[in-house]
């Protein structure tokens, strides 16, 4: 059902010409509702070092570090949240699986390998990314530049993620 107004359509005083506007459309607010929900208190995924393989489908974080091989940054950027940090990454992945089910490349292959790098504590909370290599003309490795953090609470020797909300 359509709310109409009925508006005068010229500035000639006359009144026997009148227009209709229909009212604006509703608003929806997006959001995750409709995700699955995800176990954020059970344990991580131990992380398995290996190459990266073709074909095998997916989004993959291709350096992912873990607490004693800092082959991303984490460990020297965020410390102690450095495995917190790490699960917001995984839950970003997770969620872009959803949306992205096929990268339909050359071949036959469906596989994108990012490389999810942060930067030196104190280097701020910006970001950049982009296409390294392309399969044909799809992309095939890609490259995520996260920053360090912030410093904000004055002591220099703690790796703490300052300027991210990570829970």
């Amino acid at each position: 059902m359509l709310d109409r107004f009925r508006l005068p359509r010229d500035s000639g005083g006359s009144r026997g010409s009148w227009g209709h506007c229909e009212g604006l459309e509703f608003r929806r607010l997006l959001c995750t509702l409709h995700f699955d929900s995800w176990d954020v208190d059970g344990p991580l995924p131990e992380y398995v070092d290996r190459t990266p393989e073709v074909d095998t489908g997916g989004l993959i974080w291709s350096n992912r570090g873990s607490p004693t091989n800092d082959s991303d940054g984490f460990n020297a950027a965020f410390g102690t949240v450095a495995n917190a940090a790490r699960s917001v990454v995984d839950a970003a992945f997770a969620a872009w699986r959803k949306v992205i089910v096929n990268f339909n490349q050359d071949g036959g292959n469906s596989q994108l390998d990012v490389t999810v790098n942060a930067g030196a504590r104190g280097s701020g909370v910006g970001g950049s990314g982009g296409v390294n290599t392309r399969l044909g003309n799809k992309p095939r490795t890609s490259s995520v530049n996260i920053g360090g953090g912030t410093e904000v609470n004055g002591i220099p020797g703690i790796q703490d993620g300052e300027g991210y909300f990570i829970d």
